[in-house]
């Protein structure tokens, strides 16, 4: 999956949407809990994507692969 649990801060990633930022880039914006504080509600969250290129494959995949879901702020591609 393109998301999933990180050992972190946040757990149960979902309703993702693709979005394509000021820079030209590809974000993926979805919301995720805190681990331990799911009665709090859900924080909005944005990791970028990119196109692999490796033999031709052209899937989407996280350009930031460890800590992802994101356990930290980043701009928007």
């Amino acid at each position: 999956p393109l998301l999933s649990q990180n050992a972190s801060w946040f757990e149960s990633p979902g309703h993702c949407s693709v979005v394509q930022g000021t820079g030209g880039g590809l974000a993926i914006v979805y919301h995720a809990y805190v681990a331990g504080s799911e009665g709090e509600g859900r924080h909005l969250m944005l990791d970028e994507l990119h196109i692999d290129s490796t033999a031709g494959s052209g899937w989407v995949r996280m350009k930031r692969t460890h800590g992802a879901p994101s356990d930290a702020e980043m701009p928007i591609p």
